[in-house]
């Protein structure tokens, strides 16, 4: 039977890298006044398919919480999956 894989310990990665580069973690917004994450909308802005005022807003989304910094990460890998399987 195959061993199951470790999982990463991605927010020690996280801290970590930023303590090599002197940078201190990123401070976000309490997460109780975001608004829901809108999957579609992040697909949209990984696909460059926003008018540049929406990309703004949304940025500003992902600047301030980290439910939406994560949920924007993971359309972002999604998306180079998807191109790289297309061949684009």
């Amino acid at each position: 039977m195959p061993t199951p894989k470790k999982k990463r310990d991605y927010d020690g990665d996280v801290r970590a890298w930023l303590a090599k580069l002197g940078l201190p973690k990123r401070k976000y917004l309490d997460e109780a006044k975001a608004p829901e994450v809108d999957e579609d909308v992040l697909r949209r802005l990984a696909r460059q398919e926003l008018t540049p005022e929406e990309a703004h807003e949304v940025f500003g989304l992902i600047e301030s919480f980290e439910s939406w910094t994560r949920a924007f990460s993971r359309a972002l890998a999604v998306e180079f999956q998807r191109r790289e399987e297309q061949g684009l």
